[in-house]
């Protein structure tokens, strides 16, 4: 499954950049995401607790930032995540890519392209991509505060 996004933050791309390169912290942002902590080979270890329609998940899974490329303002994370008790995991990357459109403003486009595996891909496709969408508005609304 693949998701665009693009949002507007009234902040300047150095530091909504900086905050997005600070994993736990830009993570700690995102909506049901637990305890972040990073490993001895550079990923982070994290939790994270969805509700998709009348299921809750409990994923532990791991981010790792694959690319990052301060020139350009683009990134790309790796996340890998499972649910035991319901059976099922979902890998995925999202790339970021942020743009000063004018002064003090940056526009963040996001792609994500994720795999649900197990039960979790027999959620349909309507109710994963809105709670991604409301996910993602989330996201940014924290972002932006923080920026």
């Amino acid at each position: 499954m693949r998701f665009e996004n693009q949002e507007e933050i009234e902040a300047p791309r150095d530091r909504v950049w900086d905050l997005l390169l600070d994993v736990p912290r830009a993570a700690g942002l995102m909506p049901g995401v637990g305890e972040v902590v990073r490993q001895d080979d550079g990923s982070y270890a994290a939790t994270m607790k969805v509700k998709l329609g009348p299921v809750s998940l409990g994923l532990q899974g791991k981010i790792s930032l694959l690319v990052q490329d301060r020139d350009n303002y683009h990134a790309v994370m790796r996340l890998e995540g499972a649910d035991r008790r319901v059976g099922g995991s979902a890998t995925g990357t999202i790339a970021v890519t942020l743009t000063s459109p004018r002064e003090g403003m940056t526009l963040l486009d996001v792609v994500t392209d994720a795999n649900l595996m197990g039960r979790l891909g027999q959620f349909g496709l309507p109710l994963i991509r809105k709670k991604a969408d409301a996910t993602i508005t989330d996201f940014v609304r924290a972002l932006a505060k923080a920026a």
